[in-house]
C-alpha cells in the first residue's frame, strides 16, 4: 500500500471548538493530533455555531470595527464571514469567553494550527 501523500493527509484534517469548555482540537481523521484553551465570544459577541470552512489565511491582519483597531493579528484563517481562529497579543484569558466572536488561540498555538490547516479545512464549532 502507497503512502498518503501531503494532499491526502491535509484532507482529513479538521478543528474542533467547544465553547462551553472553551477547548479546541485538530484532528487527523478521527485522531485528535493536538489540544488547546481557547477563548471565543462573549454573550454580546457569540462565536458562531455550525461547520464551515477556512476560507481565507493570513500570516497577519489588521482587524478593526466599531470601537476597536488591532494591528497585525498573528495567523488569521478566516472561517465564516468575519469570523476567524487567530492568535491574540492583547489579552490572556485563555479558557474564558473573551472576544468578539472570533476564536482567540496564543501566538504560538495560532502558528502551530496555521501550519497545520489549509484552504477549505473543516472547522466545527459547537
Amino acid at each position: 500500500m502507497a503512502a498518503a501523500t501531503e494532499q491526502e493527509l491535509r484532507a482529513n484534517r479538521w478543528v474542533d471548538v467547544d465553547v462551553r469548555s472553551q477547548r479546541a482540537s485538530a484532528y487527523q481523521g478521527d485522531k485528535v493530533v493536538k489540544e488547546f484553551v481557547v477563548s471565543t465570544g462573549t454573550a454580546y459577541f457569540p462565536t458562531v455555531i455550525g461547520q464551515f470552512h477556512i476560507y481565507r489565511k493570513y500570516q497577519y491582519s489588521d482587524m478593526y470595527g466599531p470601537g476597536y483597531y488591532l494591528p497585525s493579528v498573528p495567523f488569521v484563517m478566516y472561517f465564516y464571514e468575519g469570523y476567524a481562529l487567530h492568535g491574540v497579543y492583547w489579552h490572556h484569558k485563555f479558557g474564558t469567553p473573551w472576544s468578539r466572536g472570533c476564536v482567540n488561540f496564543t501566538v504560538e498555538d495560532a502558528q502551530w494550527l496555521f501550519d497545520f490547516t489549509s484552504m477549505g479545512t473543516l472547522v466545527n464549532v459547537h
